[in-house]
């Protein structure tokens, strides 16, 4: 070989099926991505595996506390607002008429978010974390064939995976799912019930979003939150819609 480190096969293999996300699959707000970030280098992600492993290779874990052990102190210690989970916060607390000014966020991101006993849950399509859809250090860090390029590791994973998340929101059927990520809009539609039908709604800047009810639960199909362009006010908007239906169910 290279020489170059490698990340352990079976606990890598173990993660990339067993891992979902943060949080509480009772709670009743739920926000699904792609993929989370980070990831940025070998040394992050081993401490990632290694964590993972230790702490008993939960299907979800708790947001801080993971954080906490494998390093990472921004979001929690440091106080600084994540730029993904900051945005998805404001339109939880503008949904339930909570005040989401930014000492709010912070406390709640800092305290409430993706923790076990919460009222949250975090979830990932694709399990490994990544600095963004163009970057792919997998193929250089393990000696998986499916992590040979993005391409394989989608063709791979996608399809088991969309199938979990499906199985899930049917098992725990969350009072509120918002999908981030318009790109992958006809994914997210595909892992809703099958009679979820969404309605449009424009906002200011031309942007767009789509909400849907149906048993009970709210479904929403947004843009992700880091995506160019995108203010508070979108988030905050979604949140309010959201509060007019949730009132009315």
């Amino acid at each position: 070989g290279s020489g170059m480190s490698r990340l352990d096969t079976e606990l890598l293999s173990a993660f990339m099926t067993g891992f979902h996300g943060y949080g509480n699959l009772q709670g009743d707000y739920w926000f699904i991505g792609m993929e989370e970030g980070g990831g940025s280098t070998f040394a992050e992600v081993e401490r990632r595996l290694l964590c993972w492993d230790q702490r008993g290779r939960m299907f979800v874990e708790d947001l801080a506390d993971f954080h906490e052990a494998f390093g990472e102190q921004r979001w929690f210690s440091w106080r600084q607002l994540q730029p993904t989970w900051s945005k998805l916060i404001r339109l939880l607390l503008r949904a339930t008429g909570e005040p989401h000014d930014d000492e709010n966020v912070r406390s709640y991101q800092v305290d409430k978010l993706g923790r076990t006993a919460g009222a949250t849950c975090l979830l990932e399509l694709m399990p490994l974390p990544s600095q963004s859809v163009e970057h792919w250090q997998y193929g250089a860090w393990s000696d998986l064939p499916s992590l040979r390029s993005r391409e394989t590791y989608w063709k791979a994973l996608m399809g088991p995976r969309a199938a979990r998340l499906k199985d899930l929101l049917v098992k725990y059927h969350p009072r509120i799912v918002v999908f981030y990520g318009r790109e992958y809009e006809n994914l997210w539609a595909a892992v809703c019930p099958p009679d979820t039908r969404f309605q449009r709604f424009q906002i200011a800047d031309n942007q767009s979003w789509k909400i849907a009810q149906l048993d009970r639960s709210i479904y929403v199909l947004c843009s992700h939150p880091t995506a160019r362009g995108l203010s508070n006010n979108y988030f905050i908007a979604i949140g309010r819609k959201i509060r007019e239906l949730y009132r009315s169910l």
